[in-house]
């Protein structure tokens, strides 16, 4: 018979004993797709945060931008929806500027936060090609 008993300790990581030992798990935050992220001004940068892993409510989820916490940055045009159990939240700027390039953290407070770069530029499209042609002459040499 297996018997598994689970906890969670004051440092965030979840216990699970059973039949072969003790397995640890640690909450954390994951901001959903790639952790760099290009953008052209005026498009919308939309970063959605999800805790995974924990067995307790967050007591809040804060977002920062570099180290500025942006929850009510509204006047910036953030936009932060989160769910009541602060498991789940999304952060939206509907018409990003250059002055929205940055480090974006999504940090719960029962786990350990997830963090994205976030890169905001007219030459967007020149960038590309040139990554492309230094691509082809690294291939190529």
């Amino acid at each position: 018979m297996l018997r598994v008993v689970r906890g969670v300790g004051k440092n965030g990581f979840e216990y699970s004993h059973g039949k072969h030992g003790t397995i640890v798990h640690q909450a954390r935050a994951e901001i959903i797709g790639p952790t760099v992220r290009y953008l052209t001004p005026d498009s919308t940068l939309r970063l959605i945060c999800r805790v995974v892993q924990s067995t307790e409510t967050s007591e809040f989820l804060f977002w920062y931008q570099d180290d500025r916490m942006i929850n009510y940055d509204s006047d910036r045009g953030v936009n932060i929806s989160t769910e009541p159990d602060y498991n789940y939240s999304e952060l939206t700027i509907m018409r990003a500027t250059k002055q929205h390039s940055g480090n974006y953290s999504c940090v719960p407070s029962n786990a350990q936060p997830a963090s994205v770069t976030v890169h905001i530029f007219k030459a967007f499209a020149a960038m590309i090609l040139q990554c492309f042609i230094l691509l082809i002459k690294f291939i190529i040499d």
